[in-house]
């Protein structure tokens, strides 16, 4: 997400790069799993979610408790 404005190439960068990706989490009131491959980053940042207690969820997750709340017309 942060490599369209952050050079890995530059230790500063990259440092804060790690800063910002730790951080981000913390602020977070709810963590939403949008990649069907959840890989090493991912599951960094559910670790992360479970040691703050925020709620985890995906996408499809989200649609479903979603779609549960419509009314349907008869």
């Amino acid at each position: 997400m942060f490599s369209t404005f952050i050079d890995d190439g530059i230790p500063q960068e990259h440092k804060d790069r790690q800063d910002i990706e730790l951080d981000y989490p913390r602020r977070s009131n709810i963590l939403v799993v949008c990649v069907s491959r959840i890989d090493e980053a991912v599951k960094n940042d559910i670790a992360i979610a479970e040691r703050y207690r925020i709620p985890e969820t995906t996408l499809s997750g989200i649609l479903t408790v979603k779609s549960q709340g419509q009314k349907t017309s008869k």
